[in-house]
């Protein structure tokens, strides 16, 4: 099975030292497991788009991740972002998983912000969280 775009930019991220300092191994895909400890990130697909000619499928999509990084602080989770993006944004490359690979053309950060999670559950503290969207170009097969 090929690797995915979520696949191949989780590894980017667990394979580098500066951001498995801040959160090991703590990257879900879609949404946290409950009690996750802080810090931490999730990632999700937002959609795709894919490039057309005249005579049909070029041969490449745009997948569009979403990466939220929670963390206690504002500070806390401008870090992390800013970490992550130091890692993603500009990369271009293949990334291999096993025997598989991913032939990534483009990663850049295509808009970003932040927000934060009420307390909840007799907490006395919000989490604060900053989105990254970013926008790879990756190859598909072409339909005969």
């Amino acid at each position: 099975m090929a690797v995915t775009p979520e696949e191949a930019v989780r590894k980017r991220l667990v394979d580098d030292t500066d951001v498995r300092a801040l959160v090991k191994q703590r990257i879900y895909p879609d949404i946290a497991p409950e009690g996750a400890v802080l810090p931490y990130v999730v990632m999700a697909r937002v959609d795709t788009t894919h490039e057309h000619h005249m005579g049909g499928s070029a041969g490449l999509k745009h997948p569009r991740i979403q990466l939220d990084y929670f963390a206690r602080t504002r500070s806390g989770a401008e870090d992390l972002a800013e970490t992550c993006r130091l890692v993603l944004d500009g990369f271009n490359g293949t990334v291999t998983i096993g025997s598989e690979s991913l032939d990534i053309r483009k990663c850049f950060l295509k808009g970003d912000n932040s927000d934060f999670l009420e307390p909840k559950g007799g907490s006395s503290f919000a989490i604060r969280v900053v989105s990254h969207d970013y926008e790879l170009s990756v190859p598909e097969t072409i339909p005969t």
